[in-house]
């Protein structure tokens, strides 16, 4: 598999006490061995910026509702590396970052 299509699904949560936040931002570590395609992560009425960091891509997301939200990012395999470790995708609000959310996804 040498290149990876990750979509990342968020929306707000039901415990929150606000409809829709501001601006978010999605921060996702890339997994060992792989680099964003060259065609990167476009943006929309929804990314507003992408940020690469090394190791990382912070998107910019206009704000996030009740309603699911979802945002693709193409990987492609730089080399094989063994034993590849789960990467951390984290969530949260732009103004107010004590508001996140992070999780491990399953490959």
């Amino acid at each position: 598999m040498d290149h990876i299509l990750l979509s990342i699904c968020t929306k707000l949560s039901d415990s929150q006490s606000v409809e829709r936040t501001g601006m978010a931002m999605l921060d996702v570590q890339i997994l060992s061995g792989f680099m964003l395609r060259q065609s990167g992560v476009e943006t929309d009425d929804l990314v507003k910026r992408v940020e690469l960091l090394p190791g990382r891509a912070v998107l910019y997301l206009d704000s996030l509702g009740e309603a699911e939200k979802c945002v693709e990012i193409p990987l492609v395999r730089a080399f094989k590396v063994a034993h590849v470790q789960p990467a951390l995708i984290q969530v949260f609000d732009y103004y107010e970052p004590r508001k996140h959310s992070h999780f491990q996804p399953e490959y």
